[in-house]
This record gives C-alpha cells, structure tokens and sequence, in this order.
C-alpha cells in the first residue's frame, strides 16, 4: 500500500481502562494495513495500546485481555490486599510478557514508531510525556499512566511521584499538536454523546492524596479537562484537522470489571470501525 508523507501525522489514544479493548481492535487492523504513524500518544490504557503498536504486534493487547480479563491476578480485590494495586501492574509487565505472551522488546525500541506516554504528576497536577529515551524493559513510565487513583500505589520516576494520565490528560491531543502534528487520528474509547460529570469520589480523593493539593485540583477539574479536549477533537474533525474513531453507543462495558464475550464483541467493533472508515482514512492522510 502506497502511503503518502506521514511526518506530521500523529496518533491519539484516549484511555478507559477495559474500554481500551476498542482502540485494540482499531489498531490491529492499522497493523495488519501496515499502517504506522511516526508518532503515537497515548494515557492510561491509551499508553498499552501505543507501546503494542509501536512493538509491531497485532492481536498481543487483544490476548492479554480475552486471557487474563478473569484471572485474579490481572485484576482483583485479592490485589488490592496483597499489592495495593487493583490491576497487578507487575503481572501485567513482569510475568505476562515473560511467561504467556512474549512482548518484542527488540521490535519496540528499534521500530521507528515514538511513543509519547502520559503520567500525572502528583507535585504539580500536570500530565509530563515520556518516550522510549526514558524506558527500559520494566516500562516504569507506562505502569505509572495506567496506575490509577485509589486503585494502585504511586509511581516514583526519579524522585517524582505519578499516577494515570488519564487524570490530567484524558486525551493527548494538544500534546501532539504541541510538538509539531498538522494531522491528528484519534481513536476515543467513549461514544460521541458522553459527557464527564465530577467525580463522586472526590471526597476520599481529597483526604488520601492531601500531601498533593495540585493533583487534587486537577481531579476536581478532570471533567472539564476532558470536555475541552473531546469539543477539541470534535473541532479538528470538523475542520480535516483530525480524524476520529470512537464507538458509535454508549458502551456497557466498565474500565475495570468486563468478561471475554463482552470484550471480543468491543474488539469487534473497533476491527469492523476501522475497516469501514479505512478509505476515508486514507482519503484524510492524502489531502
């Protein structure tokens, strides 16, 4: 397939946890084209889905999930009890990639895609960008975007601590155009219609995470965050600055809890969206 000049293109993944399973989907089939951006930014499980991208491996993301989605250690309340840490980031990263499904650590840090991963600081309520520069095989940055508040213990990179990215930037879009891209696919885990209400939980928020103030702020703000950047997204599109993928209904599925028959229909959907919209993809990177 002939591309054209895809230099100043980016890729844009919202994150969602078990919602994530449509991005998946969408990505597999990119692969399968042959389709890689030069640059992919990604939060929470928007960074799993990029990091599996950039390693060149269709349908990798996608087991992981159909195999392990009822297996306790992967995600359970036995793992907040034995590790702080709902989904076990260290089964996910350590023991997944090692013992089950084998990650292509020489394809990732070779390949000629560059991940730009989000975290949110806890001193300064802000999402900071990390690339493959500041990983290694144990992907620290990638673990701190998908550890989330109240459900996972803190990352410290250096000395700083962090959390999901998915708090301070649901939606990587203005990262991405910061650093140079003229043209943006997004691919959103939430239907068109979804709007963020505040958090009921920002009471418990407010009292385990007070040695932070700034990063309690920016969880009082999250839903306004993520509609700035979701009427962003929908503006760029409007304008052939963006091209958008995202699940046409609302979606039954939780960011943490979801069975393998509801998570390979998702998968479906994503597959089947971007084979759909695939040639007027093509159409929007040409223009």
């Amino acid at each position: 397939m002939n591309l054209p000049d895809l230099s100043t293109t980016s890729l844009v993944l919202e994150g969602g946890g078990f919602r994530g399973i449509y991005t998946t989907g969408v990505l597999d089939y990119f692969m399968e084209q042959g389709l890689y951006l030069p640059h992919v930014y990604g939060v929470s499980a928007g960074a799993l889905n990029a990091i599996g991208y950039a390693a060149k491996q269709p349908g990798r993301n996608a087991q992981v999930n159909f195999r392990f989605c009822s297996d306790k250690r992967y995600i359970s309340a036995r793992n907040m009890l034995k590790y702080h840490c709902a989904f076990n980031l260290e089964f996910i990263f350590d023991t997944v990639p090692q013992k089950y499904l084998p990650f292509d650590y020489d394809t990732f840090f070779s390949s000629e895609v560059q991940v730009h991963v989000g975290a949110t600081n806890l001193l300064t309520g802000k999402c900071e960008f990390f690339g493959k520069e500041q990983m290694d095989k144990r992907m620290f940055p990638v673990r701190a975007s998908a550890a989330l508040p109240l459900f996972s213990y803190i990352y410290y990179l250096g000395n700083t601590p962090y959390l999901d990215g998915g708090i301070s930037c649901p939606i990587p879009i203005f990262e991405a155009m910061r650093d140079g891209s003229q043209k943006q696919i997004v691919i959103l885990t939430r239907n068109p219609s979804f709007v963020r209400k505040s958090a009921a939980n920002l009471p418990l928020i407010r009292r385990v995470y007070r040695k932070y103030p700034n990063f309690i702020q920016t969880e009082e703000n999250r839903h306004i965050i993520d509609h700035r950047q979701r009427k962003t997204c929908a503006l760029l599109a409007k304008t052939g600055q963006a091209f958008v993928l995202q699940p046409k209904q609302p979606l039954q599925l939780s960011s943490m809890r979801a069975d393998e028959a509801s998570l390979r229909a998702l998968y479906a959907q994503g597959y089947d969206d971007a084979k759909a919209a695939f040639p007027q993809l093509l159409e929007f990177l040409q223009k």
